[in-house]
């Protein structure tokens, strides 16, 4: 894997997953992926254990250790003690500590090591027991002290797996210049604001001190940097793949498609020097579509079909005549599409009732005390919602329906909720613009989703795996919410939902649970809550936080669960919308094939996903990294078009070789574990 061992330094600060305690985990143990994998690992309830060998000569630490592990059944004669901390300096006081004490006793002897030495030596021990499940912890809500941040980095992150699978396509097949050190570089600021934790340890105590200010602007600037090398790499991008399509000039578009699937959906598209009524024509197809303008923001948006993965396909726009508002209506607070029937509440602006037509059936639990897409903003003073609800049809043309709802709440002068339906696309689409008034004393704020299934079964996408709330957890980490990737699905007696996140990443099952401490729940209502601000640390993180923020969803419903291929692609398609770029006369000196429509990489079949693709890190070849979703062990056929492959090798993460892969016709045979990860290198004519 590249990873052979892992050694966790958990931090006993508001969290309880402690090695310690009744019931948890032992240690060490095997940890077992959803794969089938395992990993050595060895975990502790804190990342500085044995400090005191950092001074002149303190014991006590180590003689607390020793005399807490026959209570704990430790079974091992060896026992690793870790010195660290926050930006420690090397210290020589160790080594002359450890001399002392092994001058002193017979036994144990204290031995210094590096991480790697001590898993040499304890895997002797082996077998150990394996385990399943993750590890969930309490720091994650930190990542939403500071809301704003968080959101950008989570669209930017996906706009440069795009960018760079975007990139190593236009590399490979017509030699464009791949930026290997500024996406290196997006990267690293992307991981540098995810790391540890957001800023100074005295945020708590004295959340205006100027180190405070300059540590949090320090880690800030991170993201903001992050996010203007992204924009930066997508209008390169952009420019290359406009002069690679057969778009030509500007009265035509090519719509990119980012994902390893097809994918049919609405596109945006810049409506500068087209007419003021236009429709489009598919350029494979010659089916046409009247364009529909999107309010407020100098744009029109189409509907483009069947959009080749790792693809494009072109559009050409021209006058057109103007179309009617199609098949939506809003009356009496009830927005109504072709899917979905929508009734707000006329005070606070929250649904209090949405039925999906196609099934008849209402998604809105009516017994609960939160309406869906209801905003709660929490105090010291308890728990209110939004009032002096206004409404506002903004759109309503023939592929959607937009509405504006605004209202006010305490600490939040400017609330916009946006709702969002569509005719030829099963989905609802909800945009949140908060503005909100800084605020140092504690608070948070949420937004519920309570839905009408019974006996609820929830499951989420984390990252590169699939877990259900409680039964695919470790014992004792954390239960009062959940850091996510993109979708929650839901099912039980009732409809089958997906729902879909994309700034924000905390998640609460069944109630709101923030702080409940619990070591085991029981979800029995479907209910899900968001978690989108707090400031509730007093060490690390954003003591307060003001300003304007944006929070987008989505869902769909339908009788039938959705697998979990469906639910992989429905979080993604959320999050990465198809991409329009507008025809150049200009090819810049590049060679395309001026087709309608081309695709660079597919893979079969749909249950394995390709979640990465890039230029190898030492220049040889690309890599391409696959997920399969389903569980079902196979070969994947991984398909590239407009290359010549002269060879393929399985890798390890870090991309180093192992067996050669069958490549036949430009498509490489890959082995695939169920719910497993495979890395390959596949090398073409002309690379070098």
């Amino acid at each position: 894997m590249g990873v052979e061992d892992l050694n966790l330094r958990a931090n006993y600060y508001r969290g309880k997953f402690l090695w310690y305690r009744r019931g948890a985990v032992p240690r060490p143990f095997m940890w077992r992926a959803p794969s089938g994998r395992e990993i050595l690992t060895w975990y502790t309830d804190s990342y500085r254990e044995c400090n005191g060998l950092r001074a002149a000569w303190n014991f006590a630490e180590i003689m607390t250790y020793l005399r807490d592990l026959p209570r704990s059944d430790y079974p091992l004669d060896i026992y690793p003690l870790r010195m660290g901390g926050d930006n420690n300096t090397s210290c020589f006081n160790a080594a002359a500590n450890a001399r002392r004490w092994n001058e002193m006793w017979e036994w144990p002897k204290l031995v210094l090591a590096t991480n790697a030495e001590f898993y040499d030596v304890l895997k002797s021990y082996g077998p150990f027991p394996s385990y399943a499940g993750d590890a969930p912890d309490w720091w994650a809500d930190g990542a939403c002290s500071s809301a704003y941040e968080t959101g950008m980095k989570r669209v930017s992150q996906e706009r440069l797996i795009e960018v760079e699978k975007t990139l190593t396509w236009l590399h490979a097949a017509a030699g464009v210049e791949y930026p290997a050190e500024r996406i290196s570089s997006a990267y690293e600021h992307l991981l540098l604001y995810d790391e540890h934790t957001w800023g100074h340890h005295d945020t708590g105590p004295d959340p205006l001190c100027e180190a405070t200010r300059e540590q949090w602007e320090i880690k800030a600037s991170f993201a903001h940097d992050a996010h203007r090398e992204i924009e930066s790499l997508h209008r390169s991008a952009a420019a290359a793949l406009a002069g690679f399509t057969g778009a030509g000039d500007g009265r035509a578009v090519a719509v990119y498609n980012a994902t390893s699937w097809p994918r049919s959906d609405l596109v945006t598209v810049d409506a500068d020097d087209l007419p003021e009524v236009c429709e489009v024509a598919d350029a494979v197809t010659g089916r046409r579509a009247p364009a529909q303008a999107a309010a407020g923001t100098g744009a029109i948006v189409f509907p483009a079909q069947e959009v080749p993965p790792h693809g494009y396909k072109v559009y050409r726009i021209s006058s057109g005549a103007r179309s009617s508002g199609g098949d939506f209506s809003f009356e009496g607070h009830v927005l109504t599409g072709p899917h979905y029937g929508v009734t707000f509440d006329p005070q606070t602006g929250a649904i209090c009732s949405l039925v999906d037509r196609d099934l008849g059936a209402e998604l809105v639990d009516p017994g609960s005390e939160w309406a869906l897409n209801q905003f709660i903003y929490e105090s010291e003073n308890g728990r209110v919602t939004t009032r002096q609800a206004s409404f506002d049809l903004v759109e309503s043309g023939p592929h959607r329906a937009v509405l504006e709802v605004s209202t006010v709440a305490n600490w939040f002068p400017r609330i916009v909720q946006t709702v969002i339906l569509h005719r030829d696309i099963k989905r609802i689409d909800f945009i949140h613009g908060l503005t909100k008034e800084e605020r140092l004393e504690r608070e948070a704020a949420y937004l519920a989703f309570p839905f009408a299934v019974g006996r609820p079964q929830f499951d989420c996408e984390i990252t590169d795996a699939i877990m259900r709330p409680e039964a695919d957890q470790l014992p004792l980490s954390c239960r009062d919410f959940y850091s996510i990737q993109h979708w929650v699905r839901l099912s039980g007696d009732g409809p089958s939902i997906l729902w879909a996140t994309v700034e924000a990443p905390l998640i609460e099952f069944g109630d709101i649970t923030t702080e409940r401490w619990a070591d085991r729940i029981s979800i029995d209502r479907s209910h899900l809550y968001v978690y989108l601000m707090n400031n509730h640390w007093r060490t690390n993180y954003k003591p307060s936080q003001g300003g304007e923020f944006r929070f987008r969803f989505a869902l769909t419903s339908r009788r039938r669960p959705f697998s979990n291929t469906e639910a992989v692609q429905f979080g993604w398609e959320v999050n990465s919308p198809l991409m329009s770029v507008k025809g150049t006369n200009s090819r810049a000196g590049q060679a395309g094939p001026r087709a309608d429509t081309a695709s660079f990489c597919a893979v079969e079949p749909s249950n394995v996903i390709v979640t990465c693709l890039k230029r190898a890190t030492d220049g040889d070849g690309l890599i391409a990294r696959l997920w399969e979703v389903e569980g079902r062990t196979g070969t994947a056929r991984l398909r590239f078009d407009g290359i010549d492959i002269r060879s393929a090798h399985a890798t390890d993460l870090v991309e180093r070789d192992a067996e050669p892969l069958r490549v036949a016709d430009g498509i490489v045979e890959v082995p695939v574990r169920g719910f497993g990860i495979s890395t390959v290198r596949v090398g073409w004519q002309g690379n070098e």
